[in-house]
């Protein structure tokens, strides 16, 4: 499926060059297939009664951290540190706006505080950052390790704190991502590699893994998906993503008009 799913990727914009749908199709990107293809696989598979003695191989949450983790290295810190103010300020304030919106309609909703960040982390730093331009995606795929931060102290500190002594070191470190710390290393190698002389075409051949890596998280997605698990969840998640989603795409846009409206990209 995650080889269907590159096929289409590629073959479809050809497919449908010349028709009314070619715009439609230049814009669809591999998650929409591997989405596609893991809904009809877990139709498929349910029907024959194997998917729950394969369900040990959708591990969509080691695909997904495996595929961040290899995402540290297109992230340049050098790029990072000489780009235009405008790009960081947007992401920054991107990230900010839609977090904070997304956490308040969560508490306003009444989802436990779990699901309030991971809905938030994932609609303001995840979200539509495929459809920003160059430094603004790169800066908000490098504060992933910012929030992770954040939350794990949060949450030690105010959630999940049990007792009235502080938390220590290790606590701290038991609740964080581990995969941050390959993120981060990742970028890191990458910027050290091309600032003495590497190759661009080795971070490229890195980046072609990653997606295969994301390709398989969202195909796992699709084979997991489980109605009576979006039954159990309920609306206000639902709703609290649609809703996030909106406000992200508004906020992106209008970032972008005051910061770039002037900028001639042709």
């Amino acid at each position: 499926m995650g080889a269907a799913t590159r096929y289409l990727e590629a073959r479809v914009p050809d497919w449908a060059d010349g028709t009314p749908f070619s715009r439609i199709a230049d814009s669809i990107e591999f998650p929409v297939y591997a989405i596609a293809l893991g809904l009809l696989g877990n139709v498929v598979l349910t029907r024959l009664a194997v998917r729950e003695a394969l369900a040990g191989g959708f591990r969509t949450e080691f695909f997904i951290k495996t595929g961040l983790m290899l995402l540290g290295a297109s992230v340049n810190l050098k790029v990072l540190v000489t780009a235009a103010g405008p790009a960081i300020v947007q992401a920054l304030l991107l990230i900010s706006i839609v977090f904070g919106f997304t956490w308040w309609l969560g508490g306003r909703v009444g989802l436990d505080a779990k699901l309030r960040a991971l809905l938030a982390s994932a609609v303001s730093i995840c979200g539509v950052s495929a459809a920003i331009a160059a430094i603004v995606k790169t800066t908000q795929n490098a504060l992933i390790g910012f929030v992770a931060i954040a939350l794990t102290a949060y949450f030690a500190l105010r959630v999940e704190r049990d007792t009235a002594a502080r938390p220590t070191i290790g606590q701290f470190w038991q609740r964080f991502p581990k995969f941050v710390v390959g993120f981060v290393a990742a970028s890191v190698i990458g910027t050290l590699y091309l600032a003495w002389g590497g190759d661009k075409a080795d971070i490229a051949t890195i980046n072609d893994l990653r997606t295969w890596f994301l390709i398989f998280a969202f195909v796992a997605i699709g084979l997991e998906f489980s109605v009576k698990g979006l039954r159990e969840a309920g609306r206000r998640p639902v709703a609290v993503f649609g809703s996030a989603t909106v406000v992200n795409i508004v906020v992106a846009l209008g970032l972008a008009v005051v910061l770039f409206g002037g900028v001639d990209v042709g």
